[in-house]
């Protein structure tokens, strides 16, 4: 593409960073929102494709959706259609990193014989593979991953070497409609199937991955160097194979099942947050792809039934307009928060700190006006604080977008009610303004109205209780509300019951005990998993998690299960909300019995099958009735964190 052109649509051009088969890419200034970021230029050659144009427009709604914190996050995808020119120009905007890519790392480091620490290893891998566990369950069958098409921001992660991971380039595949030929994959990255012509697919990822692995442990590449190397063992050398079989069906099956495998090669467990601080945005993949159906899922639909709205979410009451508002039409529309995955164990930021606000029916701001987002605390919180999201744009009468701050904070930790207000669009206002003349629209989640049980407290603390924290788990050093802990603690036993049915594949008998051991520490807690143990067995998990369990062993003691301190959340944020609509309220009880029964029970079906395997020696486990146990236990632990279907 010629550089002539300094300019696309908005951006300015301003420095070029290098192109492959499928784009150009530019560092390019946004002045509208006085922001740098990365233009990606599709090739005119694209074009050539007549499906190209219609899978561009139908799969950039998807795409700009996804957001996990070690994906580079995708703006905007436009097509232009320049005056007085038959040139179109299909582009992509993302986020703007600061840093160098993997494979610039790995010219400087490993391929110095300066290896990175372990710890990087398992960062770089646990990120990333987070990442495409994410992509993969929403529909992005191919993530094209390798050294190239990962970047390493410096600014997000100062206290890593290595920087913070982030995968670009995972839309290509699905822009392209043919994965086998995804982007510029050199034949080092490219899996045995494709370069049969098949198009690549999650297991594709998996051996890529795996090249990768061997590339920083090394130094090199693989099937170029016949010698042994000394810096892989021989357990990190089983996870190197497995991802680099032949048959994509002996691969790993998720990227964390090849994770949670690197971390025992590396002797790596739980009990050490810092290289497992952050939880997925969205839980990894189930090891066959269904749609989720109506056991409601009640570790990631309970808020969607007990408030108003959809997705993993606390949600506003449906937006109703003050009496002075200058419109006329009905409103109909909804704001709910969600997750960016930006989560660690000594922080409650990176959970609730996205708001999505969806209205429909709005009519445009006056002259030289605008609309603005404000979150506001509590009723009785005086004086208000409020938390300024910025502009809300009509497009057509709609308005649909996601807003976020810059630190991640825990929006519902501090407010609970919205407020739009109409003000001048240049000096934009520093804070809401207190004459309710400029208000246009307002919603509060209920907050008034005392429990019978706790006169003191009202709707909303029982709905912090459930996602933000509470007294009691803060006395234990434990952020997060005791839903959120359900779902973090139930997610890490499903992987390892995964990992264990892939490890018998691989005859990794000692490697499947330990994660029969970490199941146990989790449903258990510490507190009461030595009776299922053998005694001396050491805890293998965080124990700052491990102190609740899932299950209720002894019943009276403490410390109380996480999923009984949610149902008793949930019971108490329906009697302190009367106005909550009938089939709410019955969605919201019907969620508290699936949490306190439903899962209660898979999860008991999960621990009796881990207490057989784990008291098997070596050559039982060896036994291919084995693999019946560890497909039973793998299906609860399933239908305990996803549903039945």
């Amino acid at each position: 593409m010629s550089t002539e052109t300094r300019r696309i649509g908005k951006y300015e051009l301003r420095e070029h960073l290098g192109q492959d088969q499928m784009a150009e890419t530019w560092k390019a200034y946004d002045g509208q929102a006085q922001r740098f970021v990365v233009l990606k230029i599709l090739h005119e050659h694209l074009h050539n494709d007549p499906y190209f144009f219609t899978r561009f427009e139908r799969e950039a709604k998807e795409i700009k959706s996804l957001r996990h914190p070690n994906l580079l996050q995708v703006h905007n995808m436009q097509i232009s259609y320049p005056p007085q020119s038959q040139r179109i120009t299909a582009y992509i905007v993302m986020d703007n990193v600061e840093g160098q890519t993997l494979a610039d790392y790995l010219h400087s480091t490993s391929y110095q014989r300066r290896f990175p620490s372990i710890a990087d290893i398992v960062y770089l891998f646990d990120s990333i593979g987070s990442a495409i566990d994410y992509a993969h369950q929403k529909g992005i069958k191919y993530c094209n991953v390798k050294p190239t098409s990962i970047l390493l921001d410096r600014r997000n992660s100062p206290q890593r070497s290595i920087g913070e991971p982030a995968l670009i380039n995972y839309e290509v595949s699905t822009l392209l409609g043919d994965s086998s030929h995804a982007g510029s994959n050199r034949l080092t990255y490219q899996s045995p199937e494709q370069a049969k012509g098949v198009p690549g697919d999650e297991r594709s990822d998996i051996y890529q991955l795996g090249i990768m692995l061997y590339e920083i442990c090394t130094g090199a590449q693989p099937f170029q160097d016949e010698g042994s190397n000394p810096h892989v063992s021989p357990a990190l050398s089983k996870v190197i194979m497995n991802c680099l079989a032949e048959d994509p069906k002996a691969r790993f099956s998720s990227a964390s099942a090849f994770v949670s495998a690197l971390k025992d090669a590396f002797n790596v467990s739980g009990a050490q947050p810092a290289l497992s601080a952050r939880a997925p945005a969205t839980p990894p993949a189930s090891p066959e792809k269904k749609k989720h159906n109506a056991l409601l899922i009640a570790l990631v639909a309970l808020l969607i039934l007990v408030v108003i709205g959809s997705g993993l979410s606390v949600l506003f009451a449906t937006l109703n307009k003050p009496a002075n508002s200058v419109a006329t039409a009905q409103i109909i529309g909804h704001a709910y928060l969600e997750s960016s995955g930006q989560i660690t164990d000594s922080s409650p930021g990176g959970l609730n700190d996205q708001l999505q606000l969806v209205l429909s029916n709005i009519p445009n701001p006056a002259p030289n006006k605008s609309y603005y987002l404000w979150l506001l605390s509590d009723v009785a919180t005086k004086p208000t604080r409020s938390i300024a999201l910025g502009i809300v744009p009509v497009n057509h009468g709609n308005v649909n977008r996601l807003y976020t701050t810059e630190e991640h904070t825990n929006l519902i930790a501090y407010t609970s009610r919205l407020l739009i207000t109409e003000e001048n669009t240049n000096p934009a206002p520093q804070q809401f303004s207190p004459d309710q003349r400029t208000w246009r629209y307002y919603a509060e989640i209920p907050q008034r109205t005392p429990s019978p049980g706790a006169p003191q407290l009202g709707a909303i603390k029982y709905l912090r209780f459930l996602i933000f924290e509470s007294n009691k788990m803060i006395a234990q050093g434990i952020h997060g509300g005791s839903v959120t802990l359900v779902l973090r603690n139930t997610q890490k036993v499903l992987e390892w019951a995964g990992s264990a049915r892939d490890d018998w594949a691989l005859q990794h008998y000692d490697l499947i005990h330990r994660h029969f051991i970490r199941i146990l520490d989790y449903i258990d807690g510490s507190a009461f998993v030595d009776s299922d143990l053998p005694p001396g067995t050491p805890l293998l998990v965080n124990p700052l998690l491990a102190q609740n369990g899932l299950l209720t062993i002894v019943p009276g003691e403490n410390p109380e299960a996480y999923p009984p301190r949610a149902a008793f959340s949930i019971l108490s944020f329906i009697q302190a909300a009367p106005n909550l609509a009938p089939e709410k309220r019955q969605l919201g009880l019907q969620a508290e019995k699936d949490i306190r029964v439903t899962i209660a029970y898979h999860l008991q079906q999960v621990r009796l099958y881990a207490k057989q395997l784990v008291a098997m020696s070596n050559a039982q486990l060896a036994q291919k009735s084995t693999v019946s146990l560890l497909d039973s236990m793998l299906e609860q632990a399933r239908i305990a964190y996803s549903g039945n279907y």
